[in-house]
C-alpha cells in the first residue's frame, strides 16, 4: 500500500502541476482577455492602494523617530504642542525623558526606553520598505502582463476588422 500511496501522491502532483501551466494569451477569446484584464487592472488597483498604505506608515514611523530625537535631556520640561490627531493639537510640557509608550498594534501599548523605541521604530521602517519594494515589483509585473494583454486585444480587434472589411468586399 505504500508503494500505491506513494504512486497516487505523485499521479496528483502531476495533476497539479499541468493545472498549472502556462496559457498562452494569444489563445484565449476576447471575452477571456478582457476578464483577464479586468483582473489585472482590479490587481493594480488594490495592490497601489496597498504600496500608498505601507508609504503612509512608513512615513509616520519616521515621525515618530523624528520625535524620539526631541526626547533629550536639554529639552526636560520644553512647552510643545502635543498632537491629539492630525489636525487637533494642544499645548504640553515634555516631562518624561526616559522612556516612551510604543503602540504595538490592536490597542496594545509598551512602555520603552528610548532606544528601544528607536530600534522598534528602525525595524518597523525596514519592514515596511522591503514590503513596499516586493508590491512595487508585483505592481511593475502586472502593468507588464497587462500591456501584453491590451496588445494582443489589440491586434484581434484588428484581424477581426480586418476579416470584416475582406468579407464586405467579397459581397
Amino acid at each position: 500500500t505504500q508503494s500505491t500511496w506513494g504512486a497516487l501522491k505523485t499521479q496528483k502532483k502531476k495533476k497539479m502541476a499541468e493545472g498549472n501551466e502556462e496559457i498562452p494569451i494569444t489563445s484565449l477569446s476576447m471575452q477571456q482577455l478582457n476578464g483577464l484584464k479586468q483582473q489585472l487592472d482590479e490587481d493594480i488597483e488594490q495592490l497601489t492602494t496597498s504600496y500608498t498604505q505601507l508609504r503612509v506608515a512608513g512615513a509616520r514611523f519616521k515621525d515618530s523617530l523624528g520625535a524620539l530625537e526631541v526626547l533629550k535631556p536639554e529639552n526636560k520640561g520644553r512647552n510643545i504642542m502635543v498632537p491629539l490627531t492630525s489636525s487637533l493639537y494642544v499645548p504640553g510640557d515634555i516631562s518624561g525623558i526616559e522612556s516612551v509608550l510604543v503602540d504595538v498594534g490592536t490597542g496594545y501599548y509598551i512602555n520603552q526606553n528610548i532606544p528601544q523605541a528607536r530600534d522598534f521604530c528602525d525595524r518597523k521602517i525596514k519592514m515596511l520598505r522591503e514590503n513596499t519594494e516586493k508590491i512595487a515589483e508585483i505592481v511593475a509585473t502586472k502593468r507588464k502582463q497587462l500591456e501584453s494583454v491590451v496588445m494582443v486585444m489589440q491586434q484581434k480587434m484588428a484581424q477581426f476588422q480586418q476579416q470584416q472589411q475582406a468579407q464586405s468586399a467579397s459581397s
